[in-house]
């Protein structure tokens, strides 16, 4: 199939004819999404092409996973970053969680076919990059094909371990908050990533499990171009290496006055490894070798250490329970659950950074574990009507705050002719708040509940008024 390119310097922007009579413009500085890959009219990708983009010269590309394969809304979080440091960046429409990885990969590959096809990518300097889900599978997309040599991973760690090829090390750049239930997986992966030799960056922020603030994204993007100039790549900068060392230096010095000795520690190793051959470092491993051995930083390594395995019962805790619950609809159970919540809500109200982060990772980790189980019970093809409405009552118990889960029992309840349930769920919604009286009137399998005397009841007591008489017998 014949490609054409008709770049025009007075529109910026390339003219693509992938064939098939497609045509697609993309055009610098902005998202261009819905460019077709393949010449079918079946799969699509999304691309940013920073503003001083030229076909003159080889660039760095980044491909971006999002779980539910919207390549615009992936780029869009990349793309302020990518602008600064000079990389393009793609993304598949057509990539998706629910689908096989075997899958994903081939998907991955044509699109880089048809991205290298058409633009000036440099073959040595292609990497990955997600965020959750969509950061696990970046992370194992190099795995499988070694053409990539690196992946930027935020908020995800490898799914596993075992599937590395020492063979076939790629830098591997972590960007994760200290309250995100991956937290503790992605230290012990970027010690299993020094044992196995390959390159590796953690970067931690204060947050959970959300979208790392846009100065990480560039720093990440600085670490590739060293990695490229260390590699011998694309020709050493003195001017780019300073200025990025430094760059990178600013957050290490406010961790230090912050007493955040852990992060500064990890940070300066990781400094060490990726600029080491290129800079002079000697002070920075004289400052490293004290800092390792401060009585503060050892205290807070021991108390991290301590946290985490606590936190490793609390989670095999909650895994044992919600299977069990699951397997035997132990109802029963819902108070347990409840008391966990409020021994979570105790450890945020303590004095120690240690306690409140880890109250925070193991409330997002058993509200993720739910919702992966509601994912797979709702895909079944015979759904477990009893264990989907379970797995929804303990959502309005782990984020009482969320109506959709108060709403989703209700429904459950009524399809399952259990109005007592759904009814006393409709009240504790309520009292939290809640006043769509629209949705509650239309909400799904409750034709025959709304026109009972004890919901237009509870709704009148809410509303001051019911869309139905309430006649008493």
């Amino acid at each position: 199939m014949k490609q054409t390119i008709l770049f025009t310097f007075l529109l910026a922007f390339l003219s693509i004819q992938p064939g098939m009579g497609q045509t697609a413009s993309i055009k610098k500085g902005v998202i261009t999404d819905s460019i077709p890959v393949g010449s079918d009219g079946t799969e699509s990708m999304a691309v940013f092409l920073p503003r001083d983009f030229t076909m003159e010269k080889q660039w760095p590309v980044l491909f971006i996973f999002e779980k539910e394969g919207r390549g615009r809304q992936a780029i869009g979080m990349f793309q302020e970053a990518a602008e600064k440091e000079g990389f393009i960046l793609a993304a598949s429409n057509n990539v998706h969680d629910s689908i096989a990885i075997a899958r994903n990969i081939l998907l991955t590959n044509r699109m880089i076919d048809q991205l290298t096809g058409i633009l000036p990518v440099n073959p040595k300097r292609m990497y990955t990059g997600g965020f959750g889900t969509g950061g696990q599978l970046a992370s194992l997309v190099p795995v499988f094909l070694p053409k990539l040599a690196g992946t930027i991973a935020c908020g995800a760690a490898l799914p596993t371990l075992e599937v590395l090829n020492d063979k076939n090390p790629f830098y591997f750049i972590g960007i994760v908050g200290k309250q995100d239930f991956n937290y503790p997986v992605l230290r012990k992966t970027m010690d299993e990533l020094d044992r196995k030799k390959f390159p590796n960056h953690l970067y931690v922020f204060d947050g959970g499990n959300e979208w790392p603030p846009k100065p990480y994204m560039e720093k990440a993007f600085q670490l590739l171009t060293v990695q490229a100039m260390e590699d011998g790549i694309i020709p050493r900068d003195e001017s780019f290496l300073r200025q990025s060392y430094d760059y990178q230096l600013i957050e290490i010095r406010q961790q230090l006055q912050q007493n955040q000795l852990l992060n500064a520690y990890s940070q300066m190793e990781d400094l060490i490894q990726a600029y080491g051959k290129q800079i002079e470092m000697d002070s920075l491993k004289d400052e490293t070798k004290r800092l390792k051995k401060d009585s503060r930083y050892r205290a807070q390594r021991r108390e991290e250490k301590n946290t985490f395995f606590q936190e490793t019962l609390r989670r095999e805790d909650y895994e044992f329970y919600l299977e069990e619950d699951i397997a035997t609809y132990n109802y029963n159970n819902l108070g347990w659950w409840k008391f966990q919540m409020e021994t979570l809500d105790k450890l945020e109200q303590k004095d120690s950074d240690q306690s409140r982060d880890m109250a925070a990772r193991l409330r997002g980790y058993i509200n993720a574990y739910i919702e992966d189980y509601i994912m797979i019970v709702s895909r079944e093809e015979s759904v477990d009507e009893e264990a989907l409405l379970l797995l929804q009552m303990l959502k309005t118990i782990t984020e009482p705050g969320d109506p959709q889960y108060y709403l989703a029992v209700i429904s459950q309840s009524a399809k399952l002719d259990d109005y007592g349930t759904a009814l006393f769920y409709l009240e504790e919604l309520l009292k939290t708040g809640y006043r769509e009286k629209e949705v509650l009137y239309n909400l799904e399998h409750t034709a025959l509940l709304r026109i009972t005397p004890e919901f237009n009841r509870i709704i009148a007591e809410y509303f001051k008024d019911a869309r139905y008489e309430i006649i008493e017998e």
